[in-house]
């Protein structure tokens, strides 16, 4: 396995990428604006009888801004303590600060490697750390053997559907009840992206 990743911005060394030893509450926070805003969104509908089930996405515009902010929870960072110690996350340092974080979850029985949280400082996106620190993810993953990179995002979060689809992550699953029994109608519904690598 290489050692840190160091990517340069504006001919500077400035950022490196190396193992995540420890990812606390207080890292999250430093980080700040855990969440998105969007001014699009897809909407997904489903047709489905007893001889075929359709469902379709639309990614439509928005009148206002879809904004979503996830609660900072301890019982978050006691799960991450055991992923992170995994040895399988990286984090994106500048002079020791972290400023993007990749957590990732092996999952032995099909071979996945789960990227559990991605985030970049809202101060430090559109520069390159996620693409280099998901890119990291992506060597790790060669360099392991296993066959897919998996995350998931929602279909509110299109800046993310974007960026993922940018790094060759494909829409591989929906999932309309993930997170509420009516999701499909008017909240948001789970979409699983997927990279191969093998």
């Amino acid at each position: 396995m290489s050692g840190a990743l160091e990517l340069r911005i504006g001919g500077i060394d400035v950022v490196e990428i190396r193992r995540l030893n420890e990812y606390s509450e207080a890292d999250q926070i430093a980080l700040g604006g855990y969440g998105y805003s969007s001014m699009e969104r897809y909407i997904v509908t489903k047709e489905e009888n007893a001889k075929s089930v359709t469902i379709r996405t639309n990614l439509v515009e928005l009148e206002a801004p879809y904004n979503k902010v996830w609660p900072v929870r301890q019982e978050d960072f006691d799960y991450y303590d055991e992923i992170v110690s995994q040895g399988l996350s990286f984090g994106a340092y500048i002079e020791e600060k972290l400023v993007g974080v990749a957590i990732c979850n092996r999952s032995d029985w099909n071979n996945t490697l789960w990227v559990t949280n991605f985030h970049v400082s809202e101060r430090h996106r559109r520069l390159g750390i996620g693409s280099k620190l998901m890119g990291k993810v992506f060597v790790q993953a060669q360099e392991m053997g296993f066959r897919i990179i998996e995350l998931e995002t929602q279909n509110t979060n299109v800046p993310a559907i974007s960026f993922y689809y940018s790094l060759g992550f494909e829409l591989d699953g929906i999932d309309l009840s993930f997170y509420t029994n009516n999701s499909a109608a008017d909240e948001e519904v789970a979409f699983f992206m997927k990279r191969r690598v093998i």
